[in-house]
């Protein structure tokens, strides 16, 4: 009887663990499993490009950590590719696909798109998303993709972390400088527990296309496209009063000059 009831008891566990790993991975909207900011990610890398066309190919998650993106994707039927620099995030990753059933077409160790590229085997990367690194790592990820023989990738999807609205401006010329045209933006007031000190956690998501290539103004090199996203507006006046503050508090000169060019600019995508 003992036996039994030990029996019944597993069986119960695995078919409410199966219920709801079934609820969570496969009835609850992207949204729910991924959060805002996942989720941008997620729906700028399925926009149709400029000819109208549906993305289709590889999809390259750069620095994959847990999978969660990466495993979205493969649930809606994109190929992908899993790659981080270390065993460890690739290990969490190779569960959480694991646990929803789902297989991506490689897990890749390795640095940037270049690591996808190398491997022949995979194909054309149609697509490459870099989220939650800084500006500069995401712009030699861009650098890196453009700079081999392999044809780089048509789209990034970037969400850079935040940080001097400096590093912003040179990523997005490198965008420029490697062919590349901000097509779309998604802006998100993420006041959460990971919130900089001085103010609230403000990112971008920026969707870049080879096919939208157009030559940026100096504004837009700084704060993006023209919007009346209120999450925007935020993100412009937390970075206007930042470069004011290093502006009257200099800690270095580089930073000074650089916060008397912008803060002019600043103030005009205020009005």
């Amino acid at each position: 009887m003992t036996a039994a009831l030990w029996l019944l008891s597993c069986a119960t566990i695995i078919i409410m663990r199966t219920a709801l790993l079934y609820i969570l991975f496969v009835t609850a909207p992207a949204a729910a499993l991924l959060g805002t900011r996942l989720t941008h990610c997620l729906e700028l890398a399925e926009r149709p490009f400029a000819d109208g066309t549906k993305p289709h190919g590889l999809v390259a998650d750069i620095g994959c950590d847990h999978g969660y993106l990466a495993a979205e994707l493969a649930h809606r039927g994109r190929t992908v590719a899993a790659v981080d620099v270390a065993e460890a995030p690739l290990d969490g990753c190779r569960r959480h696909f694991a646990e929803r059933g789902l297989e991506p077409a490689a897990y890749v160790l390795g640095d940037g798109v270049a690591a996808v590229q190398a491997d022949a085997s995979l194909g054309y990367c149609e697509t490459a998303i870099v989220a939650g690194v800084g500006p500069r790592t995401a712009s030699a990820v861009v650098d890196g993709a453009c700079a081999g023989p392999e044809p780089p990738p048509r789209r990034f999807v970037l969400q850079p972390a935040q940080c001097w609205i400096g590093n912003m401006r040179s990523l997005r010329e490198t965008l420029a400088n490697n062919g590349y045209g901000v097509a779309e933006e998604r802006w998100l007031d993420d006041n959460g527990p990971n919130q900089r000190p001085n103010g609230r956690r403000l990112l971008v998501t920026i969707r870049a296309d080879r096919d939208a290539a157009a030559a940026p103004s100096e504004t837009e090199l700084l704060v993006g496209l023209p919007s009346a996203d209120a999450a925007r507006s935020s993100y412009v006046k937390h970075h206007a009063q930042w470069v004011e503050d290093v502006a009257n508090h200099p800690r270095d000169s580089r930073k000074r000059r650089e916060a008397a060019r912008w803060l002019p600019l600043l103030r005009s995508a205020l009005l």
